[in-house]
């Protein structure tokens, strides 16, 4: 995933997190990390892909469903997985 993809979906889990009211310090809490920690995941610095499904997951979200909002930015080629 490209970086502007990786901006684009942490974007869009930011709004998600708005549109349910769900607080940075609320998912610090539910995954037991501290609120700095959780800002600065929200923010892509330090974030990796099996927190990013943690955190998805606290906060009631499908990882897949933000990604399959993303724009394909390479049409028309398979990735590593869909080639075998």
């Amino acid at each position: 995933m490209e970086s502007g993809s990786v901006d684009a979906l942490l974007s869009d889990l930011r709004n998600e997190l708005r549109r349910k009211r769900i607080t940075a310090k609320d998912l610090a809490g539910r995954m037991g990390v501290a609120e700095p920690t959780m800002r600065r995941w929200l923010h892509g610095k330090g974030l990796m892909l099996d927190k990013l499904d943690q955190l998805c997951r606290a906060a009631g979200l499908d990882m897949r469903d933000l990604v399959g909002g993303l724009p394909d930015s390479r049409p028309g080629q398979f990735t590593f997985a869909q080639e075998r």
